[in-house]
């Protein structure tokens, strides 16, 4: 094969080898022959930095060059002195390279993660030539597309100046804090994707942003496209008009649309043609409405932690402004917000709320880490001002609920006067004083006001043994009955543990709220808590944070509980806050019910507090309601166009007359939403009176987020509701939308035409190398050319064929298509990954793709086979004196450095193997793996074929071992391989079980008593089942115990023969085990493993036993086993007291342990193969003394060379 590499290490400078640890040398990696002369021209390079607040960046900053016939130069390090990359600052560059001839495209990067970097331009001179690469955008992890490297294509043309307008729509609500990207399209030629950046706030409503962007001259404008990348806090987003003006040329574009993941048509660009006439200028807007103009100041002290997650709500005299997170009304979004001493500025677009009575600011805290001094708010709309004079303390660490504060203004406030005298003893603070005064009700206090300021106006100082005094304005609380009092350092020489001192002990008036609890019936939908409940009543009252507890794990499944707990006196609740924090299990919450004050309300929930279910919170707010909840009885039916199983949250919500349920998540015990499948669910939720429509969706968390939804039916209370969808909800099928509303109205869509014939894809298979590789990396991306044109770097899992994969993982065939037009006949491919901190390794087209082995090395460019030049090497490695157990690489240099083989994997001799991934328990792999491979005869070996721990783990031993052999003929049949595949599912003689006769044959009744034996008897079942269903060619062989030196060491045989090796060694003293009467058929794996083979030669499928015929109890197995050592065994004792010792010497060498016996044991088993002797022409070769010989002798071996294997 032909490949290109960049700078190729010299040997001496290793920076990682692909194996960390062996008995090799590690620090010279590739070890080279000669070190090749390197000719070198110059490049003068020139670097503009953007003109935005911090631009700049500290670097490191490197380029590699490339030519159209992708030579490349070595990785170049752009440095000077000081720092080159300032903000608006042009550096040039004289640096020294391989000649690669005219550049045409470059890679820019640089390595700091702490910085952004705005990047306008890059221009190369060499041979003449001038060539300017145009960026227009950030590298910054958090801005743009979130990259620090670019590749972008150089044009000779003098750039020309993009004059751009754009009009956001008055339909916007929030600034759009998503980067909005542009590309133009010309006769000529197309500009790169550019970002539109302002050092002002753009894209708010109903407002004219304008942009200036130099970039290459595409000749005419023929359309272009716009869009955002879907990364802020607010991603809806109603263009209205597009402008571009370009020598002369300008083009105007009415869009009018919503550019959103949830809003219109969910999509988040758009394409606009010239051929779409000239929009005629839009009227004046309008005069602007007044807003809302909020001025909040923090305390000028200093404070640890703080946050931007403030959030505000205003009640008027006639309506409220709900709560809002002030940061999206930040009237300058480059600010750091409510940091110490600022005063920050935020404007609220809302229709006229009356006058203003009191606001509600806080924020949540769950975590108790954060603490923020609110000094004051004015509040300015139309005419009037509002002042709100706080001088308090937010913060959770002071009690629960603690960061929230509501206010009056002060013109209605019933402030007071407290003189306050603090008095300090033998040890001072420097920190945060915070003081709380309660009155005799606790609902009654004042807020968390901040000693900071003193009765004479200067700063608080509570020095050792000092008196300061105070003069408070705050609410009046009536009769003071006590105070909390602290500070806010976590080192002082103040005692810590109690930073809220209490001085007295108030009485304390509360009411008994009774609180159910209903947990849901799902496996594992419990929760070990703890779990708090907060509620509210409608005029915003709450209760403290009230932890729901008992003596024994209340929240199990299925379980309803009760709770007693006193609270404060809220009136009626109107909702509540639950939450759980444990983040090791999920809980599924059915509803809560709370009965106090003669009301009996009940709060639905039907969903996960989890963080992998449902939306992965652990807390929900609900709204209550005291009608009595009805049924609805809910029928989804899923496509047959859907692939795979949506393993994505899928939720409803339905809306009536009189109300609407809760949001609600459709949850089953069996899977559902699988092909072409009926999926019924019973919901318990309040009456809405008649329905009147439904929105249903789902969240796109799961590995497939791919979603055919063909009809829905809706019964509750003798009403019921039909929906026809027929439509994908997907991110990437049909509309590309997650959810959709039905309403009873509309009537049922007419079934779609059927799709076009899908057009041409380019489908790629890869193959990784079936060797161990440390870290690997999904971010592969490859360029593929043409001879017309080529298919640009992309990344591949964004085009995987089933995106619920992990890719590039050792052994795996991966799967890609890509929608392009024709490039012609494919000349080449560059496939790799950036990796500047030199982690990862990928064994790709027979060659390592590593950093580690040199800079570049993570990428390399083929040509097809029938194009390649390649030459064969014979290749012969000597190992001396220490060897290495590890991946091994060689790379063979040329003459010129950039002329090299790829880094050579040193892994295949010359037959080799194919290992494929799979699971079991995931129905997906196993189609894929049958599809991929169409095998002609499958022998399912997998199970979890302990009995003892069957009883364990039992659940799992059902999954595995039962449906996982119906997954496997599932995944045969949906193939479309039932006449081409023979499958062999391997039985057990633990069938039998409670024997029912004497030898066992295969017309023997079953009578299993282990967990194990009944998910194998389902196995058995489904296997005959599929064969007389679908005419398969699939046998059962019913195996009696077969065992070998490979027999894991949990079973009884290799326990025996382990522990006898180990005495013999000396390494252990005594051997432990269970019943010692069982009997057992033992043979050898080896017989068996024939036997299975020559059932799928048969020409008719039947079932088997393959046993010896000959019987043995554990018993005789030790005594065996000690035999080959030189030892007898004699036994004396019962039960329990059961021994065995050696018999010349009377060490016990034996004993019982009531541990290993199993709750329900088979005394008694012995096959009849006299059908397999028949019809097979098979007996057993190897003896049961012979067994037992070969197993103790290879313990010994073992054992001796690793004690603890």
């Amino acid at each position: 094969m032909s490949c290109c590499f960049g700078n190729n290490t010299n040997g001496t400078e290793p920076q990682k080898s692909i194996l960390e640890q062996s008995d090799l040398p590690l620090d010279q990696p590739i070890i080279p022959v000669t070190k090749p002369s390197d000719p070198k021209i110059e490049y003068s390079i020139t670097v503009k930095t953007g003109d935005f607040r911090n631009s700049g960046t500290n670097g490191p900053v490197y380029i590699n060059i490339f030519s159209r016939d992708n030579k490349q130069t070595e990785d170049l390090l752009l440095t000077a002195p000081d720092k080159p990359f300032t903000q608006s600052s042009t550096r040039k560059f004289q640096v020294y390279a391989t000649d690669i001839g005219k550049p045409q495209r470059i890679i820019i990067r640089h390595e700091d993660k702490s910085t952004g970097w705005y990047v306008d331009y890059i221009e190369i001179s060499v041979h003449n030539f001038l060539i300017r690469f145009v960026a227009n955008r950030w590298l910054n992890q958090l801005k743009n597309d979130r990259k620090l490297d670019i590749e972008l294509f150089g044009s000779e043309q003098p750039a020309v100046l993009y004059n751009i307008e754009i009009q956001t729509g008055d339909e916007q609500i929030e600034t759009l804090d998503s980067p909005v990207y542009m590309q133009i399209y010309g006769t000529t030629t197309t500009t790169p994707k550019f970002f539109l950046e302002s050092k002002n706030p753009s894209f708010k409503k109903d407002t004219l942003s304008k942009f200036s962007i130099s970039s290459n001259n595409v000749g005419e404008i023929e359309r272009i496209v716009i869009g955002h990348e879907g990364l802020g806090k607010v991603n809806d987003w109603y263009l209205k008009t597009v402008k571009v003006q370009m020598l002369g040329q300008q083009q105007e574009y009415v869009v009018d649309k919503w550019l959103s993941p949830t809003q219109g048509e969910q999509r988040l660009f758009v394409e606009l043609s010239k051929e779409k006439p000239p929009s005629p200028l839009p009227a004046p807007p309008p005069p602007p409405s007044p807003k809302y103009i909020i001025m909040i100041q923090t305390g000028d002290v200093p404070q640890q932690e703080t946050t931007e997650n403030i959030e505000i709500s205003i009640r008027g005299s006639d309506e409220q402004i709900d709560k809002i997170l002030l940061k999206d009304c930040a009237k300058f979004n480059n600010e750091q917000l409510f940091q110490k001493g600022n005063l920050d500025e935020f404007e609220i677009d809302h229709t006229d709320i009356g006058n203003i009575e009191s606001i509600t600011i806080g924020f949540s805290d769950s975590q108790q880490n954060i603490a923020w001094l609110l000094e004051s708010i004015n509040i300015e709309y139309k005419e009037n001002i509002y002042h709100f004079q706080s001088q308090c303390w937010l913060s959770n660490r002071l009690g629960s609920s603690f960061s929230w504060v509501t206010i009056k203004p002060d013109e209605s406030n019933d402030d007071i006067n407290y003189k306050v005298t603090v008095v300090t003893g033998e040890s001072g603070v420097d920190a945060n004083v915070i003081l709380c005064i309660y009155g005799d009700d606790e609902t009654t206090t004042t807020t968390n006001l901040a000693l900071k300021t003193t009765k004479d106006g200067s700063d608080a100082k509570f020095d050792r043994e000092s008196t300061v005094e105070f003069d408070l304005k705050a609410v009046d609380v009536g009769k003071i009955k006590k105070i909390n009092i602290g500070h806010d350092v976590e080192q002082s020489d103040l005692p810590l543990d109690q930073p809220i001192i209490p001085v007295t002990k108030p009485s304390d008036p509360k009411i008994e709220y009774s609180i159910t609890v209903k947990t849901g019936d799902f496996r594992n939908s419990g929760t070990n808590g703890p779990v708090y409940i907060n509620i509210f009543s409608r005029d915003n009252k709450q209760t403290e944070d009230l932890l729901l507890t008992a003596p024994d794990k209340p929240f199990t499944q299925s379980s309803t509980r009760k709770f007693q707990v006193y609270a404060t006196d809220i009136g009626k609740p109107q909702r509540i806050i639950i939450r759980h924090e444990d983040k090791s299990t999920g809980w599924y919450v059915d509803y809560i019910e709370i009965s106090v004050h003669n009301f009996l309300i009940r709060f639905v929930a039907n969903r996960w507090l989890n963080q992998l279910k449902n939306d992965r919170k652990l807390d929900i707010e609900l709204f209550g309601s005291e009608q009595p909840a009805v049924l609805y009885n809910i029928e989804i039916q899923t496509g047959d166009e859907q692939i795979e199983i949506l393993d994505s949250p899928v939720y409803m919500q339905i809306y009536g007359t009189t109300t609407t349920t809760p949001k609600f998540f459709l949850e089953s015990k069996n899977p559902s939403f699988k092909k072409d499948t009926l999926s019924k669910f019973s919901i318990s939720s309040n009456n809405v009176g008649e329905i009147d429509r439904i929105v249903i969706g789902h969240e796109g968390l799961g590995k497939v987020n791919d979603w055919y939804l063909k009809t829905i039916k809706v019964q509750m209370l003798g009403q019921q509701q039909e929906y026809v969808v027929d439509k994908w909800l997907s991110p990437t099928q049909g509309e590309q939308r997650l959810f959709v509303e039905l309403s009873k109205e509309k009537p049922p869509s007419p079934l779609p035409a059927p799709p076009p014939p899908p057009s041409p894809k380019y489908i790629i298979t890869i193959q990784t190398g079936d060797v161990p590789q440390q870290e690997t990396t999904e971010n592969i991306e490859i360029t593929v050319r043409g001879s017309d044109e080529q298919i640009d770097k992309i990344l591949l899992k964004d085009y995987a064929k089933f995106n619920n994969e992990q890719l590039f993982q050792k052994g795996n065939l991966d799967e890609f298509e890509i929608d392009h037009t024709d490039i012609g006949n494919i000349e080449s491919i560059t496939i790799g990954f950036s990796d500047s901190q030199q982690n990862t390794a990928c064994f790709q087209s027979q060659c390592w793709l590593s950093n580690r082995l040199g800079s570049n090395f993570s990428w390399v460019t083929i040509k097809p086979d029938e194009s390649n030049d390649d030459i064969n090497y014979k290749v012969t490695v000597v190992t001396g004196e220490s060897g290495v157990d590890a991946n091994v690489i060689l790379c063979i240099y040329g003459d010129d450095e950039t002329t090299t083989t790829t880094n050579l994997a040193l892994k295949t001799t010359k037959d080799a193997m194919k290992l494929h991934y799979g699971d079991l328990n995931d129905s997906s792999s196993l189609v894929k793996i049958i599809y991929t491979v169409k095998p002609s005869e499958i022998y399912n070996l997998g199970a979890m074929s302990h009995v003892k721990i069957s009883f364990e783990l039992s659940e799992y031993t059902a999954d595995v071992d039962a449906l996982g052999t119906l997954r496997i003929l599932d995944a045969i049949r949906i193939c479309g391989l039932t006449n081409d595949v023979r499958f062999y599912q391997a039985s057990t003689s633990e069938l039998y079980g409670k024997v029912q006769e004497i030898p066992q044959s295969e017309t023997t009744p079953f009578y299993p008593r282990s967990p194990y034996a009944a998910a194998k008897l389902y196995a058995f079942w489904i296997t005959v089942n599929y064969r007389e269903a679908y005419n398969m060619f699939a046998v059962n062989g019913i195996l009696f115990n077969h065992e070998s030196p490979r027999r894991g060491d949990n079973f009884v045989t290799r326990k025996i023969t382990r522990g006898v090796a180990k005495i013999h060694l000396h390494q252990q003293e005594i051997l432990e085990l269970g019943a010692l009467d069982s009997k057992r058929d033992w043979g050898h794996a080896r017989d068996y493993i024939e036997a299975m083979w020559l059932m799928l030669q048969q020409d008719v499928p039947e079932d088997f036993v393959i046993a010896t015929g000959e019987t043995h109890s554990v018993r005789e197995f030790v005594e065996a086993a000690f035999k080959e050592i030189g030892k007898d065994i004699v036994w004396e004792g019962e039960g329990v007291k059961e021994i065995g010792k050696e018999k010349d010497t009377d060490i016990v060498r034996v004993k019982i342990n009531e541990k290993y016996f199993r709750p329900t044991e088979v005394e008694l088993l012995i096959g009849n193969p006299k059908k397999a002797e028949e019809k097979l022409k098979w007996k057993p070769k190897i003896t049961f003394t012979n067994l037992v010989k070969e197993m103790v002798a290879a313990d010994i071996e073992l054992m001796k060379r690793n004690p603890i294997a």
